[in-house]
């Protein structure tokens, strides 16, 4: 019986050390502009579903809220399993427990936790996820939002 078959082959994620290098380079922090907030979501991806399922089960260990794991309908060359994170308090648990052991996406995590624990206003998140973007760092492309309030501010 095969990797891709066995049950058994993926035994799963054990710490946040694991699970953060696997999104340092398969997952993203994701950012969407509605009315007058920032909207954050942490999300991983691979094309093989037990390697994202496995994710899954880790975060539902440490109670965090997630999605299911879903097949991007993007027609691609190989379409990805992704898991989504996108309640708030999960969102700001998850990157404050993976922010100390991130090479790569860091600076994102802090960008979020910055936003979302009402330090950073909406231009100053959209400012910095923007420098990433010209910086290479990060893909995406560069907004131009008039968000002037912490997260706070703007759902009130």
């Amino acid at each position: 019986m095969g990797r891709e078959t066995d049950p058994g082959a993926l035994s799963g994620y054990s710490s946040w050390k694991e699970v953060t290098g696997y999104f340092d380079g398969d997952g993203n922090v994701g950012l969407q502009v509605v009315k007058r907030v920032l909207r954050f979501r942490i999300r991983f991806v691979d094309t093989w579903s037990p390697q994202v399922e496995s994710i899954s089960r880790f975060l539902k260990k440490c109670r965090i809220n997630s999605g299911t794991v879903g097949r991007d309908n993007k027609e691609v060359w190989q379409a990805a399993y992704r898991l989504d994170i996108s309640e708030v308090n999960s969102v700001l648990r998850t990157a404050k427990a993976m922010i100390r052991y991130s090479v790569k996406k860091g600076e994102d995590l802090k960008i979020a936790i910055d936003y979302l624990e009402r330090r950073v206003t909406g231009i100053e998140a959209i400012a910095a996820f923007n420098e990433e973007v010209r910086e290479g760092r990060r893909r995406g492309k560069v907004r131009k939002v008039d968000l002037p309030h912490t997260r706070e501010v703007g759902l009130r």
